[in-house]
């Protein structure tokens, strides 16, 4: 499609009467190359720019200025650009040589300075080019890519070794143009489209497509439309203020608006509000279809017209936008406008990496305190660009003056700084005057010098600034007058001080032109006139003087003492020394009577009086000052002398006073200094003193604080409360302190303790200057468990010296404190043992407290008991009760119960030992105690059930059948035990009255008969205890009771048999005995068969079971062992002592030996037969 630009073209190339380009002089070339036809004339003739890139080139070229253009009739010099920033651009040159002499080499130079700046060079680089020929051309190509957009001035020099003819022609200056931005309108993201706007390809320019507002060739536009197109938001908030040249936007049109239609162009400013820049109305082309006519702007700015519509500097920021607005009205309607190829220039910024500055220590020059110094420093401009640069000091002490300067002395001020061009150096002064006084030594500063445009481009630099020490001479003043009697020679010193801050030499020189005649001074024999003295030392000057012998006394005269620094002759000092004539003085001096006391005793800070009488002993009168003084150094202190001064004539007395007061810091048991009375003749100065008085104590001040150092914010029931008080003595003595807490409860205990040692409440404080002057005690307050709760406390914590008088100062004895009992939630079990030892079959009990020791009751307290055993499945009879309520609980399930405060309960849980479970076994019983609404940590606990023994005990008594016949009647005491140890059991008898019982040969007393089991090979065991009771007496019928106990003494099961026996029968039977002794012998030949049998039987029938029937002596008979069920008693194991038996005696029959019967022998056999065995037991 061919496309025309019409319209303004003509008003541009006739108004345009500035040269994009021009030589620096304008020189008539022609003429000047044909007058110098045998020379070199090196001329720039053109330049000429293109886009390197083919992308490029069709994106850009329609407003650059390259040319021509193909399809495009667009004139040469009708463009707005010639590159845009940061695409590469190649710029050719051309070098014309008018003359008629071939040139040498020629470097061609391209300098693109920035306008705005005062010699930035956006571009700098040099081309060479061989020989050129007379009356001929040549050309050189420089790629490059602008980094700046705006208006810049291009300068190309041509340069050679060989002279030129005419060098007035060889530069070219013109304008170099950089867009910022080009839309080609093929693309409209980012932007915001209105209503009827769009991109459209009935007509454009660039990339297929241009900006349209209506519907296209084809159609018109809608009614009554008020619609924006508006570009994205551009950041130019780098653009140059107050710029030289045209910053603006541009751009091609063409289409047609109706009679009363408009487009207008907007920029946003920094407020978002609209400017308008320029509008459009009617038809430039109303017929695209075959071609279209396209126009642009011609605007008159900034000295030259542009296409360019100049945008005001308000609409360059951060957030700047461009705005079409389009405007139609109700009536009649065209195609529209299409735009293309908008491109905004505005001048940039340079960026802060075009600045940069380097800064130098150079010298400095100390000072003395309050004098000027100096720094110098070396400031050079390491940029691209000039630039002022705004000089500071950090870290200067503030109490000191400083000020920059130049090196000729002109202030340099903040808002003006130090202008360096680009690579310039520049020296500056810090000025900087100390305060006086100051310490001598080096001050660290830091220097900085920072660029006005870009203040975050600077440089540092610390200078130490340095006070360097002074020299001053200083007489000190004269404390007394100088006398000296008519006609003698006298001494004195004067002393002097360096107050400087080094050593000095210091001249020293009289002048006593103010002396009487016949007076005299002079520096004394050994006192140099130039002495050496250190910074705050002083050094005595000895002089010598002398008064005329014709001297009236208290006459005067005066000399100077003049001392001058050898190091700076302006630092001196002079002090005018008067001399007085003095006469003869005698005086005498006594303390008063009423002075004289033993020992007074002062209170620190406080005041004795004391008083002299002064006497006048010489011819004349006498003027004294009176004065007490203290011997030795101390801290004690003399004042209220009176009078001043004692007018007294020969032989008067005057009386004077003073007061002497302790130090405020005096202790107890201080060495107290001794004074005397002084009198001063003032005119003679002779001094008169009394004997030196020694007679003051130190009284002892009580003087306590108190101060808390911790207290807990609430009391917390059943716990130790501490309270931390520091107790201090800030008398001047020992003391012994109560300390009182007033406001606890009388059933609340509490203690008192000083370094974790408890004390009681008087305790011992040092002096002040003691280290135990001071005490940290701590008051421990025990609450009982269950106290109630908010309850308020108004504690008072005093504490009062017990001896040297009461406290001077009672507002820091105590403290007032005011707390509250806490709530507390305190549960407490009382575990029972951790592992319980039992047997198989015993009743074993577990029982334990639940104790609220809080002081709120817990009404959901959950309870969880579980007990089992990993090695015995079956279930362990057992019950769970709380308290007494007899109510049993359930294991392995959460119950609920309540405890009230300062209350308890107790668990118990019984069980019975399975007797069917394994020897040590374990059985385990888990509990634990939580909180429904987790008020407390869960409390658990776990004890173990050891089985780790069996005990079944069972006893038995059993007689013959039937009356016993005669006196003697048999009784078998069986026991059968079960048990995984040693047995030892105690039975106990109780038989009637005269009724004794004789078991195993033994006579059984009160105490009853020891009887062991041990475990030899089984746990079953059966024993038989074979007993007679003799019936002593004439009861006939009693009941024989049997009580077997542990070696604990514990009963484990008891029995008792009826014995009855046969009356006696008042006949002779002399066969008796032998019928009766042979039944007798018959029963037990009997009952031992019968015994055999049944160990033989059991033997067979109870695998590993051993009956015990340890029997000795001739045979015995009685009834046989029977096997009868007997509830097992289970108890641990004791030992069985032994027991004293005392045989009873019978007249009837020998009395039994005191050790018992023979073993195996019978008490019916002893009564047979027992003389005899007596008898031969005597004969052997």
């Amino acid at each position: 499609m061919r496309v025309q630009l019409t319209v303004l073209i003509v008003v541009l190339l006739a108004t345009n009467t500035v040269s994009h380009y021009s030589t620096l002089e304008g020189a008539e070339i022609n003429d000047f190359a044909a007058s110098k036809a045998t020379g070199i004339d090196l001329s720039v003739s053109d330049v000429s720019y293109q886009y390197p890139n083919f992308g490029d080139q069709q994106k850009y070229q329609m407003f650059s200025s390259n040319h021509p253009i193909p399809n495009f009739n667009r004139p040469e010099s009708l463009f707005v650009i010639d590159a845009v920033v940061n695409v590469e651009i190649e710029m050719t040159v051309r070098v014309e040589n008018y003359g008629s002499t071939s040139s040498p080499l020629v470097d061609v130079n391209v300098l693109i300075i920035h306008n705005e700046y005062q010699n930035f060079e956006i571009y700098n680089l040099t081309n060479q080019i061989s020989s050129i020929s007379g009356q001929s051309s040549a050309t050189t190509s420089f790629k490059f890519v602008p980094t700046y957009a705006g208006n810049h001035t291009i300068i190309i020099t041509p340069t050679m070794t060989a002279v030129d003819d005419v060098p007035s022609n060889d530069a070219l200056v013109g304008t170099f143009t950089v867009a910022s931005h080009y839309f080609n309108c093929d693309n409209l993201n980012l932007w915001s489209v209105g209503q009827s706007w769009s991109t459209n390809s009935d007509t454009f320019l660039s990339q297929g497509t241009a900006c349209h507002i209506g519907n296209g060739q084809s159609s018109t536009y809608s009614a009554n439309l008020a619609t924006d197109l508006i570009t994205p938001v551009i950041d130019m908030s780098d653009a140059v203020q107050n710029p030289t040249r045209t910053n603006g936007i541009s751009f091609y049109y063409t289409g047609s608006l109706a009679s009363g239609d408009f487009m207008k162009i907007y920029s946003m400013d920094v407020s978002n509000s609209w400017t308008e820049l320029a509008s459009i109305t009617g038809t430039i082309d109303n017929d695209i279809s075959d071609s279209a006519n396209w126009q642009t702007w011609s605007v008159n700015h900034a000295g030259g017209f542009s296409p360019l519509i100049p945008a005001p500097q308000q609409s360059f920021h951060a957030n700047s936008q461009f705005r079409f607005g389009f405007t139609s009205d109700s009536s009649i309607n065209d195609i529209g406008l299409w735009m293309d190829d908008i491109v905004i220039v505005y001048d940039q910024q340079l960026r802060a990496t075009e600045y940069a500055l380097s800064s130098t220590g150079i010298t400095t020059s100390g000072t003395v305190p309050y004098d000027w110094g100096s720094a110098t420093i070396e400031l050079t401009n390491t940029g691209n660009v000039s630039e002022s640069f705004t000089p500071k000091i950090v870290g200067i002490p503030a109490d000191w003056q400083y000020y920059f300067s130049t090196s000729n002395g002109v202030s340099i001020t903040e808002s003006n700084g130090v202008y360096l061009e680009r690579g310039q150096t520049k020296t500056i002064e810090l000025n900087y005057r100390p305060k006086s006084g100051e310490t001598i030594g080096f001050y660290p500063v830091t220097f900085t010098a920072s660029s006005q445009t870009h203040p975050t481009v600077l440089s540092q630099l610390i200078l130490q600034l340095e006070v360097v020490p002074d020299r001053i001479p200083e007489f000190s003043p004269l404390t007394e007058l100088i006398r000296c009697n008519p006609g003698s020679s006298c001494f004195t010193s004067i002393s002097i001080t360096n107050v400087g801050g080094a050593p000095d030499v210091f001249s020293l020189s009289l002048e006593y032109d103010a002396l009487p005649l016949g007076w005299s001074v002079s520096f004394a024999w050994n006192q140099p006139s130039e002495i050496l003295v250190q910074p705050g030392f002083n050094v005595q000057v000895m002089l010598t003087y002398s008064v005329s012998s014709d001297a009236v006394p208290d006459s005067v005269g005066f000399f100077d003492l003049i001392a001058t620094s050898q190091n700076d002759s302006s630092r001196t000092d002079m002090i005018t020394v008067e001399v007085i004539a003095s006469m003869v003085s005698n005086a005498s001096i006594s303390i008063n009577a009423p002075s004289i006391q033993n020992d007074m005793a002062v209170i620190p800070g406080e005041s004795v009086t004391v008083s002299f009488t002064v006497t006048n002993n010489a011819s004349v009168q006498d003027i004294f000052e009176p004065n007490v003084i203290l011997a030795g150094d101390n801290d004690w202190q003399i004042s209220d002398v009176f009078p001043e001064q004692l007018y007294l004539n020969s032989g008067d007395s005057g009386t004077f006073s003073a007061k002497i007061t302790a130090p405020i810091t005096a202790q107890v048991g201080d060495d107290c200094p001794g004074y005397f009375g002084s009198a001063v003749s003032q005119r003679s100065g002779e001094v008169f003193t009394s004997p030196t008085t020694k007679d003051l104590q130190i009284a002892q001040i009580n003087n306590l604080a108190l101060k808390l150092i911790y207290a807990p914010d609430v009391l917390i029931p059943g716990s130790l409360n501490e309270i931390s008080v520091e107790l201090a003595n800030l008398g001047n003595g020992p003391v012994p302190t109560e300390l009182i807490v007033d406001g606890l409860p009388n059933n609340w205990q509490h203690t008192y303790s000083v370094e974790n040692e408890q004390v009681g409440n008087t305790i011992q404080l040092g002096e002040m200057s003691d280290f135990d002057s001071k005490k940290l005690v701590i008051i421990s307050i025990d609450i009982p468990d269950g106290t109630d709760h908010s309850q308020i406390f108004n504690l008072v914590i005093s504490a009062f010296p017990t001896m040297f008088g009461p406290d001077i100062d009672t507002n820091d004895n105590s403290l007032d404190l005011t707390l509250v009992t806490d709530i507390v939630r305190k549960l407490v079990l009382s575990e029972p043992e951790n592992t319980i030892f039992s047997g198989i079959g015993n009743s074993t009990s577990i029982s334990f407290d639940i104790n609220n020791l809080g002081n709120v009751g817990e009404q959901d307290l959950q309870i969880f008991a579980n007990l089992y055993s990993e090695s015995y499945d079956k279930e362990i009879i057992s019950y769970m009760t709380i308290g007494n309520t007899g109510v049993l609980y359930d294991f392995n399930k959460v119950n609920i119960i309540s405890l009230e405060k300062n209350s308890s309960r107790t668990v118990r849980i019984d069980l019975i030992i399975p007797e069917d479970i394994d020897i040590d076994s374990r059985i385990s019983f888990d509990f634990s105690l939580s909180s429904m609404n987790n008020g407390f940590e869960s409390l658990t606990f776990t004890t173990i059930i050891v089985v780790d023994y069996v005990r079944e005990i069972s006893s038995m008594l059993s007689s013959q059948a039937g009356d016993v016949n005669g006196d003697i009647g048999a009784l078998w005491l069986n026991i059968s035990t079960k048990s995984s140890s040693d047995e030892q059991y105690i039975a106990k008898f109780s038989t009637p009255n005269d009724w004794q019982l004789i078991c195993e040969s033994t006579v059984v007393s009160s105490d009853g008969i020891e009887i062991e089991q041990e475990l030899i090979n089984s746990i079953s065991r059966m024993k038989s205890i074979y007993c007679e009771v003799v019936n002593s007496g004439e009861i006939y019928d009693g009941i024989v009771t049997m009580s077997l106990y542990d070696n604990n003494d514990v009963l484990i099961s008891s029995d008792s048999q009826v014995l009855k026996f046969s009356k006696p029968v008042n006949d002779d039977s002399s066969i008796a005995l032998p019928l009766v002794g042979g039944i007798t012998i018959s029963i037990l030949l009997l009952s031992i068969i019968f015994t055999i049998l049944l160990i033989r039987y059991r033997g067979r029938a109870d695998d590993g079971q051993q009956l015990d029937t340890e029997k000795s002596g001739p045979p015995i008979s009685g009834p046989p062992i029977s096997m009868t069920t007997v509830n097992p008693v289970h108890q641990p194991l004791a030992q069985v002592s032994n027991t004293n038996i005392t045989p009873q005696k019978d007249n009837e029959y020998p009395p039994i030996p005191q050790e018992g019967l023979p073993q195996g022998w019978t008490t019916e056999q002893w009564r047979y037969y027992g003389q005899q065995y007596l008898d031969m037991k005597n004969r052997k």
